[in-house]
Order: C-alpha cells, then sequence, then structure tokens
C-alpha cells in the first residue's frame, strides 16, 4: 500500500492565477491598442499636413493666365472686397510690379500699399510677374 507523506512544510512555488494572468494580458493588450491609436494618428496627420503643404492654392498670375483675367478678379473679390477693379495690363518685358505700380500710382498714394493692392487682386503671394502675364489694376 501507499502512503503519501508530508512534514507540513510547504514547499511549492506559488504560481500565478488564471486570473492575474488575465489582468496582465489586459493591461497588456489596453499599452498596446494606446500605442498604436497614437502611431496611427500620428500618420494620418502627418499626412494631412503633407496633403495640406503640397496641394495649397498658391496660385500666381502666370499660373492663371490660361484661365484668363475672370479667374483672378473671382479669387480677388473673395479676399479682398475693398479693393475693385478697373484695369487690365499686360506685362511687357522687363517690368516689374514696381515699374507698373509707379507708372499708375497717383501723388496721394504710397507705391507699396498700391503694389499690395495689386497683389491681393491678381492672388500673388510674391512680387514674381512674367511677360505676358494679365494684371488687374486697381
Amino acid at each position: 500500500m501507499y502512503i503519501a507523506y508530508s512534514n507540513g512544510i510547504n514547499n511549492e512555488v506559488p504560481c500565478k492565477s488564471s486570473s492575474d494572468r488575465t489582468t496582465t494580458s489586459y493591461v497588456s493588450k489596453k499599452v498596446l491598442r494606446f500605442v498604436t491609436t497614437v502611431v496611427l494618428l500620428s500618420i494620418f496627420f502627418s499626412f494631412i499636413a503633407f496633403v495640406h503643404v503640397f496641394a495649397g492654392n498658391n496660385v500666381s498670375a502666370h499660373d492663371n493666365s490660361s484661365y484668363g483675367s475672370a479667374a483672378n478678379a473671382n479669387t480677388a473679390s473673395t479676399t479682398s472686397p475693398v479693393v475693385q477693379p478697373k484695369t487690365q495690363v499686360v506685362v511687357s518685358p522687363g517690368e516689374t510690379l514696381w515699374s507698373i505700380a509707379s507708372e499708375r500710382i497717383s501723388k496721394k498714394q504710397s507705391i507699396r500699399s498700391y503694389i499690395a493692392k495689386i497683389k491681393s487682386l491678381n492672388g500673388l503671394a510674391s512680387s514674381e510677374i512674367h511677360e505676358g502675364d494679365v494684371l488687374i489694376l486697381p
């Protein structure tokens, strides 16, 4: 016959119960979901930023020359309703915004503010113009 002997000392190593393992597993899954969400949101917002930068509406008079001056007038009216277009001019070789403004400005006006109005009317981000561009003058 077989008799089990026990000396009263518990030599067993305590192991984790199944509920402890599930709690640890649950926490690690939660952390993994959080990190994944942060990474995906970062990628999403980076993509949106690139689209915003590279697909922006940076239109110059040179880019709009094939669409005519009506496109320039429409963009100008939405951005600056105070300034009303009066005349149009075709840019000749060697002309700059300064030379065009200095020929048509009245003595009371500042040439810099007149150039700013020309840029606003034509949707220009810089003072760069090209031969053949059609500019709307205030």
